[in-house]
């Protein structure tokens, strides 16, 4: 089935890498649960006309690296791990080639954008911190339903990284470049599940709070960031909650990229 004409069209070259969430593979951004490759995120960036688009090559199998090398981090044991931590070594590595093989294949005056989805949204953060001297080359960075602050009241799951990142925002000033945040306003705090959910990642009571299933609302927009939008009836994942069926109403969705892509183009002036 042929998508509709897309209502937003880049002015000029874009560059985007997608940043997978935890427990995401890059297939999921091309071809969602064996979906056509036309509804995944990257043909619906396309589309509108953004000239290169490519996901960091993720598979869901390497997600136990985060377990099996955070075992030996004693920092990640105590929960007091930074953006140096062997959990996400590898990801972080892996997201640095990405962006140099982008700057070395097309313009480098084309703008760069890093969007990252759920955990690759602070996971960009954190490459940035890792690695400053990629600044310089990216544009900007887009979050979509990215938990951003450890939670008050129970373990981050980060085992620490959350607060670090926060902790250097506030000691040494957050990013220079852009970052727009983009948060889900569907699913209010009602059962057990979606409590316990915006529980990992909320600073405050989360039982008042909506978000888009996972990460609610006040965890997912920056204190510093460009732009903060926020979609009524946006989900986090790729998947229906608690199933395996494929949704059309998640951020990356044809549904939706047009009620945040034209925002990033006109806040970045492209």
């Amino acid at each position: 089935q042929n998508a509709p004409p897309p209502s937003t069209i880049c002015k000029r070259n874009v560059r985007i890498i997608i940043l997978p969430g935890f427990g995401n593979d890059a297939i999921d951004y091309q071809e969602p649960l064996g979906q056509p490759k036309e509804v995944g995120l990257v043909s619906c960036l396309e589309r509108r006309g953004c000239s290169s688009v490519t996901v960091v090559p993720i598979a869901r199998s390497d997600w136990v690296k985060v377990f099996t090398r955070g075992l030996t981090d004693s920092n990640f044991l105590r929960g007091n791990a930074d953006w140096n931590t062997k959990a996400y070594d590898w990801y972080l590595e892996t997201a640095r080639n990405s962006v140099l093989e982008m700057i070395q294949k097309s313009d480098t005056d084309t703008p760069l954008i890093l969007c990252g989805h759920s955990a690759g949204g602070w996971l960009a953060r954190a490459l940035l911190r890792r690695y400053p001297e990629l600044e310089m080359s990216i544009t900007a960075v887009v979050t979509l339903g990215a938990p951003h602050y450890p939670p008050r009241d129970r373990d981050c799951a980060t085992r620490g990284v959350l607060s670090a990142l926060r902790h250097a925002d506030q000691r040494d000033g957050p990013p220079t470049i852009p970052f727009i945040t983009v948060a889900g306003d569907a699913i209010d705090a009602v059962d057990s599940f979606t409590l316990d959910s915006y529980s990992r990642v909320a600073t405050k009571d989360a039982q008042y709070f909506c978000g888009d299933g996972v990460v609610p609302l006040t965890a997912a927009h920056l204190d510093f960031a460009s732009k903060c939008i926020t979609i009524d009836g946006a989900l986090h994942s790729i998947n229906q909650p608690g199933t395996t069926k494929p949704t059309d109403v998640w951020y990356g969705a044809e549904l939706f990229i047009d009620d945040w892509l034209p925002s990033v183009l006109e806040t970045l002036k492209l």
